[in-house]
This record gives C-alpha cells, structure tokens and sequence, in this order.
C-alpha cells in the first residue's frame, strides 16, 4: 500500500475535507508544486479568497481535470492508431499492386533465380581451363595474361546477358 503523508492523512478523515486549505497545503494533497496550483487558478481551480482553496471543490476540480486529459489521451492515441492502420493498408494496397503487375519476385523465387544464375556463372568460368588451355601452349606469359583477358572479358559478357535474359522473363 501506498505511504501517505501526514498532510494527506489529515484531510482523509470525516468533516475536515470540508475546510479552505493555503496553497502550499493544496499542493502538497494534490502532489503538485505551488506553482501548478497558481496555474490551475488561472484554469478555474475554485478559490475562496486570496492564496485560499476550498479542498473539497478543489479535489473535485482536480480529478475532473485528470480525467477529461485522460479522455484526450485516448483519443489521441485511437487517432494515431487509425492513421498508422490506413497508412498500413496504404502500403499492402502498393505491394499488393506490385506483385499484380508482376513487378515484385516473391522470396522463394528470387532465392531460385539467384541459385540459377550462380550455377550459371560457376559452370561459365569452370569451363574457361580447358577451352583456352589448347591456345596457350608454347606462349609467351604477355600472351597467355591477354588470351586469358579477353576469355574471362567474353565469359562475363555471355554471363551477363543471361542475366538480362533473366530479367526480362
């Protein structure tokens, strides 16, 4: 259980929550600072004379004040709630869109096309040895560096254009 205060303690019991409290009294039961109790003057807290608050009103004022900012709250937040569930509809509306006009791979496919084309590419420069093998016996090392150039250049080129074939598919 929550510790109460002495001041607080003091005003729970019967007939003393009908009396006029200071300010500095008022603060303390409503757990504000002074200058909180001047501010929520200026809102309409009662008073019953200069720096003088009748307790009973001002509890009621308080509370009331707490639950309307409460109410707000909850409302704020069902706001933001709706917005962030039509923004959300919004996005599986464009996504949905997408995979319609076929612009979007679902993962299981992008992950088969990526697994074809590396298979692919592998089985390209695994073949370049004994392709250029036979043209190189007896070169000179300048020659065989540009023959093996110009067959690593052509096998990434016939690479890349089945991956643009790919793409088009």
């Amino acid at each position: 259980m929550a510790r109460v205060s002495m001041i607080q303690a003091q005003y729970f019991q019967p007939g003393v929550f009908n009396k006029n409290v200071g300010c500095s009294e008022l603060a303390q039961i409503l757990r504000v600072t002074e200058q909180r109790v001047i501010q929520l003057t200026k809102e309409g807290l009662p008073r019953s004379g200069h720096g003088s608050y009748p307790l009973k009103e001002c509890v009621g004022f308080y509370i009331d004040k707490l639950k309307k900012r409460l109410d707000e709250n909850q409302n704020d937040t069902i706001i933001i709630e709706k917005i962030r569930l039509t923004r959300a509809k919004a996005k599986k509306a464009e996504i949905d869109a997408e995979k319609a006009g076929g612009n979007v791979l679902n993962k299981e496919q992008a992950k088969q096309n990526i697994m074809v084309l590396a298979l692919e590419i592998k089985e390209e420069f695994l073949a370049l040895p004994g392709r250029e093998a036979p043209f190189l016996e007896e070169k000179s090392a300048g020659e065989i560096k540009t023959a093996l150039t110009i067959a690593v250049t052509a096998a990434l080129n016939r690479v890349s254009v089945k991956i643009r074939d790919h793409k088009n598919e």
